[in-house]
């Protein structure tokens, strides 16, 4: 039986497609607010990730205290012009 290993915490290149659609939305009071595009992203990054992203953000301002996700709004489609 071979033993298990340590996963790596260096962030892997695939991940960077997904982490790379996270968008900061603004920082209010001692909070950080973040857009994500979906749900599974979205539940992915709060369970596993949501620790180390606010770590990353006190480095530059110490008095936040929280990170929160929201689902990335979608803008409307123009509709078609009418045919004339």
């Amino acid at each position: 039986m071979r033993p298990l290993r340590r996963p790596s915490l260096a962030i892997q290149p695939s991940a960077i497609r997904w982490i790379s659609k996270i968008v900061p939305n603004k920082i209010e009071g001692d909070g950080v607010f973040l857009y994500v595009p979906s749900v599974c992203i979205q539940e992915l990054v709060e369970q596993k990730f949501s620790d180390k992203i606010l770590s990353l953000f006190k480095q530059k301002n110490p008095a936040l205290d929280f990170v929160h996700f929201a689902l990335q709004p979608t803008t409307p489609k123009a509709s078609p012009a009418p045919s004339p």
